[in-house]
């Protein structure tokens, strides 16, 4: 909305905030400060308020219809399970299409032994009676009571 109140310097100003407004992917933003500033140069105070206050809210519209186009571009439609549309050039430099791995060098073939180890001399297996097996469980048993006892009395526990 253009005031009629403003004089003629500022007519660049609203042509090209119009003109953002309707095409606000392709405006000059620093052209439109620029013009703003042109326009409230020569201007009283309460003149440059009026200008600058109506110019900067038509600013930030188009920063504001700006942002939401960016957005709109990248959001995902309903019936897409992709994703945005990204342009192929988007993300070439973080990602790897493809890559080998040589790993032949780091393995070794298995090979399977087929000779057959020799028999140990001096086997520690022995063939014993039923009493002597007993005798030998016996004092293994007394053994184990006794270092149970030794331990609970260094652990001070006592025992019934």
């Amino acid at each position: 909305m253009t005031p009629t109140t403003y004089k003629q310097l500022e007519l660049d100003l609203w042509g090209d905030l119009k003109t953002a407004l309707t095409q606000p992917e392709f405006a000059d933003m620093k052209l439109l400060w620029h013009s703003l500033e042109d326009a409230i140069a020569h201007s009283d105070s309460n003149q440059q308020l009026l200008v600058a206050g109506d110019a900067i809210t038509q600013i930030v519209e188009v920063y504001v219809k700006r942002a939401k186009g960016i957005l709109d571009s990248l959001e995902v439609n309903d019936d897409r399970s992709e994703g945005p549309v990204l342009d192929e050039d988007f993300l070439s430099g973080l990602m790897r299409q493809s890559m080998s791995l040589d790993l032949s060098d780091l393995m070794e073939e298995f090979v399977f032994e087929t000779e057959s180890s020799p028999a140990l001399v001096g086997s520690v297996v022995s063939v014993l009676d039923r009493k002597e097996a007993k005798a030998i469980a016996r004092k293994a048993r007394a053994a184990m009571r006794k270092d149970l006892l030794e331990l609970a009395e260094q652990e001070n526990i006592p025992l019934w």
